[in-house]
């Protein structure tokens, strides 16, 4: 069950300006993890299984991230849909006083 194609734009605007900002904070997250690794020394297993839990947990993170966003593209494509669909009987009571 979809809500209507007028609450659904609102929503899904929402959901945008969320993702976005958790890419921005992934993206930095990701530039962090990039200079830990310049700066890691591969000699110390600790420090290496440290950065590399850290590294599994942010590719967790972002392929959850991943999931919601190809969820809500997939909405985006079906409010497309349905508002195309709408459109010539929105067009039909306009032009005729419905």
């Amino acid at each position: 069950n979809r809500p209507p194609v007028a609450e659904a734009q609102p929503v899904l605007d929402d959901e945008k300006v969320t993702y976005d900002r958790e890419r921005d904070q992934l993206d930095a997250e990701n530039a962090r993890l990039a200079d830990q690794l310049r700066n890691l020394n591969s000699a110390d297993a600790a420090a290496v299984a440290a950065y590399n839990a850290r590294s599994d947990a942010h590719n967790q993170r972002v392929a959850e991230h991943n999931r919601r966003v190809a969820d809500m593209n997939e909405a985006v494509a079906q409010l497309t849909a349905d508002i195309a669909n709408a459109t010539p009987y929105c067009r039909f009571a306009w032009n005729y006083g419905y």
